[in-house]
This record gives structure tokens, C-alpha cells and sequence, in this order.
């Protein structure tokens, strides 16, 4: 059973996504299929997009995650991304394609921003920079009230903000 399908910009592809768990690309002139099956996820798929440009797929699942695709290799890009607590149902690309939207069972609405989520091959030194300057001026930094928010706040200022140049 298909879940969802969406033309590509250009009307000249179909992706699907079903409950074998695969997206599949179809000529959408011919309805012949192209290449082969795409696999990653570990449920249904239950949404997907093509970016603006048309090079990328986005995909939501019964898993709980989303996953970007090359739209011509049929390759998964990056790992997928997480943070809903139960099923996707919809994803959807901005207009400019760096974004995506996913909604999902758990009643939220949630903002991806992919603009670098092909450079996978970064350093955890790196990483935890990355992570830790996109919430700088988040509440919880700067008045942490759980022992969690308390805990990454001490890593941050440890490893990456006590590095800074301009600290103390």
C-alpha cells in the first residue's frame, strides 16, 4: 500500500512511499519504475517531497524519523534526523530548500534545518561546537533548571566556550 506521493518540481518523476517501507522513484510520463527500491527506514513511510530543485527527497515515517535522499543516486543523506516521539506524518520542503517541516502524532510541528547535513564526515570536536553555539542564547543555557540542562550547559562552557578567543 502506498502512502504518499509527490511530483517532482520539473513533473517528470513520482516518488511513493509505502508500508514495505521503500520510496520509489516512477517516470511519471511512462509509470515505469526508475531504478531501484530506496531502504533506511525501519517503519511505514508515511510522507514525501521533493526539494524545490528537485535533487532531494524528503521522507517521514512510522519510525519516528525523517530522511533526506539524493533524488538522483537514490543514496540516504546523513543520518536520519529524530526528535518526534512517535509517528511523522507529513514532511515538507521550504521554498528555498533549506528547511524542512515535519508534523507529527506527538501534536508537534517541527523546523529542520539542513542547510548542513551533508557534511557528516565532521570531527565530535566539531560537532559539539556546532551544537552548543546553536543554543548559546537559549533559555535553558542561561538559566539551566534540570540536571540536564545544568550538565550541558558545564560541557559547553568546558569544551567549547572556555576555547573561545575572546574568553576569560
Amino acid at each position: 500500500m502506498v502512502h504518499s506521493v509527490a511530483f517532482s518540481p520539473d513533473g517528470a518523476k513520482i516518488v511513493s512511499g509505502s508500508i514495505d517501507k521503500t520510496l520509489r522513484l516512477w517516470n511519471a510520463t511512462t509509470g515505469e519504475s526508475i531504478g531501484k527500491s530506496l531502504y533506511g527506514h525501519e517503519h511505514w513511510i508515511s510522507s514525501v517531497a521533493f526539494i524545490p530543485n528537485g535533487e532531494k527527497i524528503v521522507s517521514g515515517s512510522y519510525d519516528g524519523t525523517i530522511r533526506l535522499w539524493d533524488a538522483t543516486t537514490g543514496k540516504s543523506i546523513g543520518t536520519p534526523l529524530e526528535g518526534h516521539e512517535n509517528i511523522v506524518y507529513s514532511v515538507a520542503f521550504s521554498r528555498d530548500g533549506k528547511t524542512i517541516a515535519s508534523g507529527g502524532l506527538d501534536g508537534t510541528v517541527r523546523l529542520w534545518d539542513i542547510t548542513d547535513i551533508e557534511h557528516v564526515d565532521i570531527s565530535q570536536e566539531e560537532l559539539l561546537q556546532r551544537a552548543c553555539n546553536q543554543f548559546r542564547w537559549h533559555p535553558s543555557f542561561i538559566g539551566p533548571e534540570t540536571n540536564i540542562e545544568e550538565e550541558a550547559k558545564r560541557i559547553c562552557d568546558r569544551y567549547v566556550f572556555s576555547k573561545e578567543e575572546n574568553s576569560p
